[in-house]
């Protein structure tokens, strides 16, 4: 099987647009966080989960026009960033075109950080405010967040008034996350397939002639907000800071150990900040105005270097302990990675000393190691789990008498999705040695999506069929030497479907192909003479088409 690195850089951590908190709102808001990552493709009734999750966010925005309207994607820039985390569009009233625009230009393509997303949530909504936020979502935080608490703090920091899921028909386990995590932000949890009661669960006429009155006494507040980099503005983050702050009279009001920060309802007033890097020492004074939020950057030079992780199975290199979380922490306490991949590169690193922590099916590893400048240290994990196999069929019909030709087939790790096998020139194969556990087949066939679980016990090797029922249609074909109608007795056929696969082949001039819908080339070759044809298969009310070839006009 072919093993590709994972490359993990922090752009997304601070090149994606930075949370500006809102402190004017005249309208209250509805924030929208959309889950771009890549289980959003498969599919719900006849369409997919992302584009059910379109069709939701068009009506809500017909129905709710005088709500200020933001989005917040997650997932929709990079295939294996836990930090994936994007305000699109900043809540403002008369949104709806840009939102409906921007929708266009997304794909799901990431992972699902859903703790992460609505912790930066919080820091873009104004407190006290009438703020909504509704979460639309298949379910799993695969990047090490908590949902739950994240919504519980949005609630006790009356950044939201309610939090509403919108889930997917997914497991029980996967909605139960988003029943649990609406309920811990004063809401409901909404299925896709009956969701309308979510248009009565925000204000009331009276409510909002409330809300206007109340604006006005929360405008006082202010924050300071800091990051420090490595060499520029806007650089790698200069992990291993800290961070005080010191208001004009000498109290300490914050002392952080973390690269970025926000200090929240500070007083107006005057305050020092002191930056510490390894060290390096800075210092700014500010003026902190009421109703402002002053942003600090701090740049440090610093040698750096990085870390390369790989997770096996013990005994033997060759299987890869997929379902392996990576934590990697500063000997501060400071978290400066969190993902879900066997293997990964960490570039970018502030030289110093560094936990590792890997964690697999109960089992939990840990090293501590030294980045040196301008090195990739490597680090292993050896996890004693046991392993199977899976052995797969992939047909057309329920009957499993027709191949299914040209699929592309997928084994993902539960929960984080990890893709650990990939195979798209094969209808039947059975995996290498994968670790027991919880793993979704997904298979790909002409548009259609099929995701079964499939359950990988130890020494065993578990037989799944994947049954697509595609409608099929029969292709009647007749070849002649010329246009007189002369057989071209002898002829041999073949269908090449449309990922240059030959899937059919025969002998004779005429003849017939029971096929998929779709596209595909049918190739003659006779005697010298060889001729190449695209056909369209069609569904018909007969299910049947013909077609005539002839080698020389």
């Amino acid at each position: 099987m072919h093993k590709t690195k994972i490359i993990v850089l922090f752009i997304s951590l601070f090149l994606l647009i930075r949370p500006t908190q809102l402190c004017g709102q005249e309208n209250p808001i509805i924030l929208i966080i959309l889950d771009c990552s890549k289980s959003m493709y498969g599919s719900v009734g006849e369409t997919t989960k992302f584009q059910k999750a379109n069709n939701i966010i068009r009506e809500l925005l017909d129905k709710k026009e005088h709500y200020a309207f933001g989005l917040l994607a997650f997932g929709n820039n990079y295939t294996d960033n836990p930090d994936d985390i994007e305000l699109i569009i900043v809540p403002l009233a008369n949104n709806k075109s840009k939102i409906l625009a921007e929708l266009q230009n997304i794909q799901p393509k990431g992972l699902s950080p859903i703790g992460k997303s609505l912790d930066f949530a919080g820091k873009i909504l104004k407190k006290g405010l009438k703020n909504y936020i509704v979460l639309i979502s298949d379910g799993t935080d695969n990047c090490g967040g908590n949902p739950i608490l994240s919504a519980k703090n949005l609630l006790k920091s009356k950044r939201v008034q309610k939090l509403h899921t919108i889930s997917f028909d997914t497991t029980h386990a996967k909605n139960q996350l988003l029943r649990n995590t609406a309920e811990a932000g004063n809401g409901s949890c909404y299925p896709s397939n009956n969701y309308t009661e979510l248009f009565n669960s925000f204000y009331t006429p009276k409510q909002y002639s409330e809300y206007k009155e109340t604006i006005a006494a929360i405008r006082t507040s202010a924050n300071i907000s800091y990051k420090c980099f490595l060499e520029k503005e806007g650089g790698f983050p200069a992990f291993g800071s800290e961070i005080k702050i010191i208001y004009n009279d000498g109290e300490i009001i914050s002392n952080n150990y973390q690269w970025k920060g926000i200090v929240e309802d500070a007083k107006p007033g005057s305050y020092t900040i002191v930056a510490k890097h390894q060290d390096t020492e800075k210092t700014k004074e500010i003026t902190l105005l009421e109703n402002q939020t002053a942003y600090e950057s701090f740049i440090f030079d610093s040698e750096t270097g990085g870390i390369n992780y790989i997770n096996f199975v013990q005994g033997s290199r060759d299987i890869m302990a997929y379902g392996t979380t990576i934590k990697i922490m500063h000997s501060n306490g400071e978290t400066v990675y969190t993902g879900n991949k066997w293997e990964g590169t960490i570039e970018h690193l502030p030289v110093g000393k560094y936990d590792i922590l890997a964690y697999n099916s109960g089992i939990t590893l840990q090293k501590e190691d030294s980045i040196r400048s301008g090195e990739i240290t490597n680090v292993e994990f050896e996890f004693p789990l046991q392993t199977g196999q899976i052995t797969y069929q992939c047909f057309l019909d329920s009957a499993m008498q027709k191949p299914a030709y040209g699929i592309l087939l997928r084994v993902l790790k539960l929960p984080g999705d990890e893709l650990v096998y990939e195979e798209s020139t094969r209808w039947r194969g059975t995996t290498p040695q994968i670790p027991v556990g919880d793993y979704i087949v997904s298979g790909m066939l002409l548009g259609k999506i099929q995701n079964e679980k499939v359950v990988v016990n130890p020494n065993t090797t578990t037989f799944y069929d994947l049954i697509f029922n595609i409608q099929q249609v029969r292709l009647v074909y007749e070849c002649y030497r010329n246009t007189n109608n002369d057989p071209a007795n002898g002829a041999q056929i073949s269908i090449i479907d449309a990922q240059g696969s030959e899937i059919e082949k025969s002998m004779g001039w005429r003849g017939s192909f029971v096929l998929p819908v779709g596209n595909y080339d049918i190739i003659v070759t006779f005697e010298n003479a060889q001729k190449r044809q695209r056909i369209n298969l069609m569904p018909t009310m007969s299910d049947m088409q013909e077609i005539k070839i002839y080698l020389s006009e």
